[in-house]
Order: structure tokens, then C-alpha cells, then sequence
């Protein structure tokens, strides 16, 4: 049947966040913007990424949580039907796996026979005592195995293996937990091993292990060799026992490798030298650090483009320096708001909100502090979003992905802000759990699923992903910037049976907003920030007529100055359907933010986006990455790419990759 094109105009309009109602809810928009975004669907044409068609739910939709005790802890109301039948809530992170039976099992004594190792029987007799049956629910949702990526506490392994760390750990004030590692590394490699094999089922055993979770920075820049054989060691023990289970660090606390001109790559990148080719993956955890100006939440932002340039930079460092593009893990994601004077989390927002939001009548101290914690929820949501949806376009290089979420915390800080469930009145060990906003996360793509299609945006601030699942087309679109926008889906297919829209959104007073539509109407509004959800769904399946494959290909450089000439290779470039460059760079001083790209000495126009004063930090230096679509007949098979600041200062390019798109 021959197809019909339609234009959904989605008009994308709001006020900025800088102005605030003295109410919660929706307020009367301004007149919209001129200018209009296009994004290109084409739900009859399929988009693999280096051979990866279907989107991995479980990879970027996880609650940081590793599954053990889930259906008990999920058992009152319909906790568990809401979050894993009705959400598909998947399962991403364990904390300390060693330290637990270390320190509360008291499963772990030294081997007489052998001084400074663990007494494995007795372990695996310990462990063996306790109760390892699957839950059935669990059984029934998730065989063969949760997916759950697993990292170690520092100070986890027993004192008799020896504890270690740099001088500079030692002067950081680290409190009742000293960030240790252990020095016999053989013996613990071998506890390690032991602990996963024995103290998990099939079904809960760890995906994915890092020994130790955020080290202190100095044992990667100034003792990378001691804490890269600690790795190898672990990686080679877990092998021999639980060859499923993949083993990677450094599992660093930072990914904003950009920063002081890629300088804050080197302690990670020491790790790699130290570990080439020795491990599965490597880590790090990828955090927007939020500050309240004010007026309104600035800081640091990694999320969306910046992210970009750096999940391109480490696979195609290692490509460089080991032969392969490696795989990444990254156990942690989200954004988090900080005072800088010492105050909690939880207190920052409650002086924020007596600046932004207004009390109701008769309402609790409670349900104001959980309304006041929405402003945090769309925060953490937001560079969640902005995270997934970079994640998404990486299948190749992102193993797995975990948003923070908890599940709760009521035994430990009743008012931690990660949280799906707050304990009432943040009663300490408080039964009565009331969700918090950070169920809109898994509420916003709850069903997005399918083989991905070619999907794309003419702004840089409007990302978008698209997905086909059956008779269902979705399709993502995330605002980076402050900047309403007008917004034209240009889908060539006919027009949908049903068309529902979620929203995530700040109201006016920066409380966050979640809505959903079910509309006949084409046009919505997309405030600044702002995520669109469109689920369209059809009488038929929607019939797959093309199917394109995605290759990256690598520059032969990295983190090189301006002007310096990146080699970039495309076997049979005449086969070439389409292509796009991608250019990770940083400035140092983000007064002028243009650059002069040229491939093969053609120069290429690119686009500053309107987030990129988002992405200046407090010293001023601004990071991106310009993803241009090009004309394929600009390819050769050896190509250069040259990248020049359009006046007299100083870029750093840290990566430069093309992706081009053939015909399968």
C-alpha cells in the first residue's frame, strides 16, 4: 500500500524557568517562537547501529537496585504489578557484593593454612546456609539474569588482606569509610570470585563487576599500575569461576573528562594504559552537579552534548592505544543538586522552594516537602533523559546504563533524594512508603520498545529518538535548552488510529509536571527542557521497507589542538547512503563559541545550539559536540577532518568520528 506523508505540527512553546507563578500548574502561555524544528520519521525504515536494531530496555529503564528481596520488599498494595508488569522496571546496580559478607554476614575469616587469604570453605559453608531460592515472580519476568551491574565499596575486603591508599587519599577527610584497597590483590580477586559464584543464583548473579566504586582520584593518576593489577587480578579469578560475569573499572566518580582541556582524562586514561586489553569494560558515572543561582539551576552539565564527545572519546582513546573500541559501563547516571556550604540536599531544595513555591492551604509539612522535593525530581529526570537518550545511540559501546533511583531508604536517610519511595514524615525505618516524582522517569517511557528507525532533528537541541514496535511508533523528543521551540514532525506514514503525548515539564515555580494526552489534535507545546513522549498507534503493523546499517568510524587522533589535521578512514565510501560528523571539542573560554570545521579541506557549516550557555561551567569553559549531517559525496576513503576556533583562541578537539549509513 502506497504511504501518505503527514505533517504533525508539534508547536513547542512555554515561559523560561527564570519566572515563576505564585501557583503551581499550567499557566498562559506567550506567543510562539518563529522559528521551527524539524524532525524527520521514517517508521518504514530500519537503523541499525553497528548491527544493534532493537532498543535493550533493561540497559537504559533499571532502578538501582540488584533484585535480591525485590518481590519482598515490593509485596504490599501492587507495588511490584506498577513497577515491573506495568513500568517494566528492569535491575541495575548492587552495592558492595564483597562487603556484605564481610562485614554483616560475618562470612569471611583468614585461612589459617594460608595467612592473608580468605578460608573459602568456611565461605562457601556460610553462604551456603542461607536462603538463595529465586523469586518466582523474578523468575517468571527476568530469566536469565537480572543485568545487574555490580561495584564494591572502598574498604570492603577484610582487614587481613592488607589495606592501602595514596597520601593524597589520606588527606581528603574521608570519614568513617577511608577509601582503601586491598594489598594482597590475588587473595582478594579470589574472595571476589568466590562471593559471585556462591552468594548468587543464576538469575541474580552480577552482569557486570567493579571491584571498588569511585575510587579516590590519586590511585588513578598517581598509582595506576597498584589499582590496574587489582582489576586484572579480580578480572582473571572471576573468569575461572563465572565466566558470564564481565569485570571493568575504574568505575570513576566523574565523566566530564573534558574538563581543563581533557587534562581530567588522564587518571582514567593511566587505567586504560595499565589495563589494555586485561578487562571486559571500563566505568565511570555520568552526573549533571546543579547550582541554585538564584534565579535559576545552573552548574555542571554533562548530559546531551557534551556527553556526546565523551562517549565518542573513550572508545576511540582505546582504539588508538589498544586496537579495539572498548565497551563502557556506566552504574551510575543522573543529576544531582548540591549547596556547596554544607547543607543536605534535602535542605538546599526546602530554601529553594520558600524562594519559588507557595504553601497550600491545609497542606502537611510532609506533602510540602515531597512537592518542594518535585523541583529536585525533574532535575535528576531531566539529566536522566538527556543521558538515556545519548546512551540509546551508543548500543555498540554502552553495555548498560543505571539511572540512580533507589528503591528506598527509609533504614538509613529517610530523606535521601534518589528515592522511588519516601517513608512518611521521612519517618527513620517508616512502613508507609508515598512515591516520589521520580516514578515520571519510568512513567515517561513505560513501553518504548522496538527495532530503532531513522529518526532525525535539524536542531541540536532537540534530540530525538524513534522506535517501531509492531503497530506502535514512538518517538522522543528532549528540549536541551531554556529556549521554547516550534516544532514540526514530519512522518511519512499515514495518520494514527490513536495519538497519545506524555509530557515531562517544570512548572512555573520549577515543581515538576507530568501529564498525559490523549488527543486528536497535531500541535503541543514543548516548554524549555521539556521531554514529548508521542505514542502513535496504527491499525496495522508498521511494515519494514529499507534497512540501513549505522558504522562508526574512529579518527586517528584524540585530544589534539586546533588546526591539527585527524585522520578518518571509510572503506567504500561510494556505498554510502548518508553521513554524519561528530566533533568533541572544549574551550577553555566560552566567550565565542563558533568553530571552523573542514573535512577534506571543505569547510562544513555547523551550528552553535541555543543550550550551549548550559554547558559553560563556573570557570567559563564551554564543552560540546557538533553533530553535522554531510553530504556523502564529500567522503573519500582517507579523509581529514581540521577544526579551528573562529577567533584566536585556544580548542581542544577530543574526538572526531564519522558515522555513515549503507544499504543492508
Amino acid at each position: 500500500m502506497k504511504s501518505q506523508t503527514h505533517l504533525l505540527g508539534f508547536i513547542l512553546l512555554s515561559s523560561t524557568v527564570t519566572t515563576w507563578s505564585q501557583n503551581s500548574g499550567t499557566v498562559e502561555p506567550p506567543a510562539l517562537p518563529a522559528a521551527s524544528v524539524t524532525l524527520s520519521i521514517r517508521p518504514q525504515v530500519t537503523r541499525s547501529i553497528e548491527g544493534h536494531t532493537d532498543l535493550e530496555r533493561h540497559r537504559y529503564f533499571a532502578l538501582a537496585h540488584g533484585g535480591k528481596n525485590f518481590e519482598k520488599q515490593t509485596a504490599e498494595g501492587k507495588r511490584y504489578q506498577e513497577l515491573v508488569e506495568e513500568l517494566d522496571i528492569s535491575f541495575g546496580r548492587d552495592l558492595g557484593p564483597v562487603r556484605s559478607v564481610v562485614r554483616w554476614t560475618k562470612s569471611v575469616r583468614e585461612d589459617e593454612a594460608r595467612p592473608g587469604h580468605a578460608d573459602l570453605a568456611f565461605l562457601k559453608e556460610q553462604l551456603g546456609s542461607q536462603d538463595h531460592q529465586d523469586s518466582p515472580k523474578l523468575t517468571r519476568d527476568f530469566s536469565p539474569n537480572l543485568e545487574v551491574a555490580a561495584h564494591g565499596l572502598p574498604g570492603g575486603y577484610p582487614e587481613f588482606m592488607g589495606q592501602w591508599m595514596p597520601e593524597e587519599a589520606k588527606k581528603s577527610g574521608h570519614g568513617h569509610r577511608p577509601p582503601v584497597i586491598p594489598v594482597n590483590t590475588e587473595a582478594a580477586a579470589e574472595l571476589a570470585a568466590a562471593v559471585l559464584d556462591h552468594n548468587f543464583t543464576d538469575l541474580t548473579r552480577p552482569r557486570y563487576f567493579e571491584p571498588i566504586n569511585e575510587p579516590h582520584w590519586s590511585f588513578l593518576l598517581n598509582s595506576p599500575e597498584r589499582i590496574a593489577n587489582w582489576h586484572l587480578e579480580t578480572k582473571k579469578a572471576v573468569s575461572a569461576r563465572t565466566p558470564e560475569v564481565l569485570v571493568g573499572g575504574p568505575c570513576n566518580a566523574v565523566g566530564n573528562f573534558y574538563r581543563n582541556d581533557y587534562q581530567a582524562f588522564n587518571g582514567v586514561r593511566k587505567f586504560m594504559d595499565n589495563t589494555a586489553n586485561g578487562l571486559d569494560f571500563y566505568s565511570f558515572h555520568t552526573y549533571d552537579y546543579h547550582s541554585w543561582n538564584g534565579q535559576n539551576f545552573g552548574g555542571m552539565i554533562l548530559s546531551g552534548l557534551p556527553l556526546e564527545g565523551i562517549i565518542d572519546l573513550v572508545p576511540n582513546y582505546t582504539l588508538i592505544s589498544q586496537g579495539k573500541a572498548c565497551s563502557i559501563v556506566i552504574s551510575e547516571q543522573g543529576g544531582y543538586a548540591a549547596s556547596g556550604n554544607g547543607d543536605s540536599n534535602h535542605d538546599l531544595i526546602l530554601k529553594v522552594a520558600e524562594e519559588v513555591m507557595e504553601r497550600k492551604e491545609g497542606e502537611s509539612e510532609f506533602d510540602y516537602a515531597l512537592r518542594a522535593r518535585s523541583i529536585h525530581d525533574f532535575l535528576h529526570i531531566n539529566s536522566m533523559v538527556a543521558n538515556a537518550l545519548v546512551f540509546m545511540d551508543h548500543p555498540q559501546t554502552v553495555l548498560k546504563a543505571v539511572p540512580f533511583v533507589l528503591l528506598h531508604s527509609a533504614n538509613w536517610d529517610p530523606k535521601y533524594y534518589a528515592v522511588l519511595y519516601a517513608p512518611r514524615d521521612f519517618e527513620q525505618n517508616g512502613k508507609d512508603w508515598v512515591p516520589t516524582g521520580l516514578h515520571n522517569y519510568y512513567r515517561l517511557f513505560a513501553g518504548v520498545n522496538g527495532r530503532r528507525i531513522d529518526a532525525t532533528s535539524n536542531d541540536p537541541d532537540v534530540m530525538c529518538r524513534s522506535f517501531v514496535d509492531g503497530n506502535k511508533l514512538f518517538v522522543i523528543a528532549h528540549n536541551l535548552s531554556r529556549k521554547p521551540e516550534k516544532l514540526n514532525l514530519d512522518l511519512s506514514i499515514s495518520q494514527p488510529n490513536n495519538l497519545q503525548v506524555r509530557r515531562l515539564s517544570q512548572n512555573e515555580d520549577l515543581t515538576l509536571s507530568y501529564r498525559e494526552e490523549q488527543t486528536e489534535a497535531m500541535l503541543h507545546d514543548l516548554a524549555p527542557q521539556e521531554t514529548i513522549v508521542f505514542v502513535a498507534e496504527f491499525a496495522a503493523p508498521i511494515a519494514e521497507e529499507k534497512h540501513f546499517n549505522e558504522t562508526i568510524h574512529y579518527g586517528g587522533k584524540v585530544m589534539v589542538p586546533a588546526g591539527t589535521s585527524i585522520p578518518l578512514t571509510v572503506p567504500n565510501p561510494a556505498e554510502v547512503k548518508e553521513a554524519t560528523l561528530r566533533i568533541g571539542f572544549h574551550l577553555p573560554k566560552a566567550e565565542n563559541k563558533s568553530l571552523v570545521i573542514k573535512l577534506n579541506g571543505k569547510e562544513i557549516p555547523n551550528q552553535v545550539e541555543d543550550s550551549a550557555a548550559r554547558f559553560v561551567d563556573k570557570e567559563g569553559a564551554y564543552s560540546s559536540c557538533r553533530i553535522i549531517k554531510i553530504e556523502s559525496s564529500l567522503l573519500q576513503e582517507n579523509n581529514s577532518v581540521e577544526v579551528l576556533s573562529t577567533v584566536d583562541e585556544k580548542v581542544t578537539i577530543g574526538s572526531a568520528v564519522l558515522r555513515t549509513l549503507r544499504s543492508l
